[in-house]
């Protein structure tokens, strides 16, 4: 599920449910965010309405998540597969 439009503003709120597991998190100057297995996860504005679900079917998947904040963008990459990989897949993305 999702709603569009500006509801984030400056505040997005990532939820986990109780099957997923956070192994690392990060942050740099750039970007910021977490490799897991995740089952279930749901984003959230700053009231705590959910405006995002994002499930995985079956077994929980481990999953990269990460916010890039761009030249006046903010990105959110999301890689996962069904495939074990460990916090290197970052490497990939040659993030300054």
């Amino acid at each position: 599920m999702v709603r569009f439009g500006r509801f984030f503003k400056n505040t997005i709120n990532v939820n986990l449910d109780r099957y997923s597991t956070i192994k690392n998190s990060f942050e740099t100057l750039n970007y910021k965010g977490f490799y897991g297995i995740i089952n279930a996860m749901s984003f959230s504005n700053k009231n705590g309405k959910p405006l995002v679900l994002y499930s995985y079917t079956g077994e929980a998947e481990p999953t990269l998540l990460l916010f890039y904040n761009g030249t006046q963008s903010l990105y959110l990459i999301i890689i996962d597969s069904k495939q074990p990989f460990d916090m290197s897949i970052i490497n990939i993305l040659n993030l300054i």
